[in-house]
Formats: structure tokens, sequence, C-alpha cells
């Protein structure tokens, strides 16, 4: 019996340390501000890699997190929000998010994720040796929009009119520039048009309405991904193909779509919040590329188009979407 009791003993004491050790356990706070509206697949990816690394939500993780639903003005004021909870870095998505935070809180580490050129506006001293108190991701768009093009072409060789769609925004003149070029190499005329808020994207559609384009093309926005449900819906409306950087919008019923996958990048990202929170500075972290890149298409949606996809484009897809 007195055996017994010290072995109970023993296990109780053991489970009250583990307990005290576990309710003891330092609770890190980190940022995340994003440019778009709440992306549950995203944040999920981001969790699910600071987990497996040992940064667990609600045990010894917390987030605060903020969201611009798109309209990038109100990226400064909810940087300052993230500021003035005083986390230990903050992880943001492209150029506006990291302007706004580095603005709010110019000393605190941030990690980005959808940065285009960093080195070209100046953000870092290189991709090799970052500097300062910024790294991360990149989502190479400058590289990718002459290739979303020349696909575009592939698929359809009809088109010969553009029209490009684009949300003024920091580091999205580079983008523009590189698309207009791109277009004129392929032989193609490209037009551009601007949507700064929600309440432009019907405006920009009705405009598309009464003028002879051939395809749609969006480049990389806060805005336009908010909102990719009902920019499909317009789009697909015209009767037009389109080619969109993400998959998420040919997921949404969009024609094709090529660029990085979002679920690779958050979920490395949160490398970078790791390796931070261990000591090491952002300066001192090579920023990433892409090593996987998608090609989306959506064969339904080409069918209502009336398009037939060329065999080469199936063969070459990634995801084929019924």
């Amino acid at each position: 019996m007195i055996v017994r009791r010290l072995i109970l003993g023993a296990i109780a004491a053991a489970g009250a340390t583990r307990w005290r050790a576990f309710a003891q356990e330092r609770v890190v706070r980190i940022g995340l501000l994003r440019a778009t509206r709440q992306q549950p697949r995203d944040f999920a990816s981001l969790t699910a890699g600071l987990a497996e690394l040992g940064h667990v939500v609600g045990r010894n993780l917390e987030i605060v997190a903020r969201y611009a639903d798109g309209e990038v003005r109100r990226l400064p004021a909810l940087a300052r929000e993230i500021a003035t909870l005083s986390p230990t870095l903050v992880v943001v998505d492209g150029e506006p998010s990291v302007l706004a935070m580095a603005d709010a809180a110019p000393k605190l580490p941030i990690v980005f994720t959808l940065v285009s050129d960093a080195v070209g506006q100046g953000l870092v001293q290189s991709l090799a040796r970052p500097g300062g108190n910024l790294t991360g991701l990149t989502n190479i768009a400058l590289e990718l929009t002459g290739k979303r093009l020349s696909l575009l072409l592939e698929a359809v060789p009809s088109i010969r009119r553009i029209a490009i769609l684009i949300q003024p925004r920091p580091g999205v003149l580079m983008l523009r520039d590189e698309i207009i070029a791109a277009a004129a190499q392929l032989g193609l005329v490209a037009t551009i048009l601007e949507a700064r808020t929600s309440d432009d994207i019907d405006a920009v559609f009705k405009r598309l309405a009464a003028e002879p384009h051939d395809a749609v093309v969006t480049i990389n926005a806060p805005l336009f991904f908010s909102e990719r449900t009902h920019v499909v819906t317009l789009a697909n409306a015209l009767g037009r193909p389109q080619i969109y950087p993400e998959r998420e919008f040919v997921e949404a019923g969009g024609f094709m779509s090529y660029g990085v996958d979002f679920d690779v990048l958050w979920r490395r990202a949160a490398s970078f919040v790791d390796r931070i929170l261990k000591g090491t500075k952002p300066g001192d972290m090579p920023i990433e590329q892409p090593v996987k890149l998608l090609l989306s298409v959506n064969t339904a949606t080409a069918r209502k188009l009336g398009i037939e996809l060329p065999p080469a484009i199936l063969l070459r897809a990634d995801e084929v979407i019924e």
C-alpha cells in the first residue's frame, strides 16, 4: 500500500510539474497586417507552419491581425493599431503593408510574403543580405507578367487587344510598365484601367463592355484579390477570356491563372518568424523566391466562353478545374 501511494504521489507530482510548465510557457505576440480581406486558407497555412515549429496559437502564441479589405488607404491606421499592441514582429503581405508597418514601427522586425521587387523598391539592400529589419518572400510579380500574357495568347491565339486592370498603390508602376512592354513584344495592344476602391470595379467593367477588348488581365492587387468573385463574375459576363495572378480567381470561376502557390508562401513565412523569435536578425536572412509556380485553368469557364483549350495548355496545367 505504501509503495502504491508513493507511485501515485510521484505521478501526481510529475503531472503537476508538467501543468505548471505548460501554464508558465511564455506567450509571444506577433502581428499580421494584410491589405486584403481575411483569407482563412492563408491564415491556416501560416498557423500550421508555426505549429510545426512549436509556436501554437492559444498556447504560446497570440496573433493580432488587421485587414484593410482591399482598401490600401486604410493600412497606415491599421499598422498603428498593431504597433500599439507591442508585438515581437509583424507578418505582412505586399508593398503597401510593408511601407505602412515600417512607417508605424520603424524598428520592428517585419516578415513579408508578397513583395514583387524588394531591392528595386529600396526596401532591402539585396536578396542575399537584406540588411535592416525586413525580410521574407517575393512573389516575383515582375518576372511573371510577360509569361502570363504569353500563356493567354497560347490559349486564345486570336486576341489582339487586352484590358489591364490595376489598383494604384506603391510598387504598381513597375508592374504596369512591365506588362505594357511585354504586351507590345507579343504584338498586343494594351489599355490600362484603374480601380482604387471596390466602388470603381463596376465602373471599370461598364467601360470594358463599351470598348473593344479581346481579353482581360489583372495585375496583382489587394482590391482585386479581395473582390475576386465579383471581378470574375463581371469578366465572364463580358464573354472574354481572362488571366489572373492567383489560382483563387480560377477557383472562383475565372478562366486562367499563373502565379505562386500562396499555401507554400504563407507556410514558408512561418520559418522566418521562427528564426527571428530564436534571435536571428531579419537583415541576415536571405529573401526567398518561389520554387513552385501554378498554372490553373477552368475548363467549365472555357466552354462557357466558347474557347477550346489547346492540349498543350491542358497538359502543362497544374490544376484543371471542371
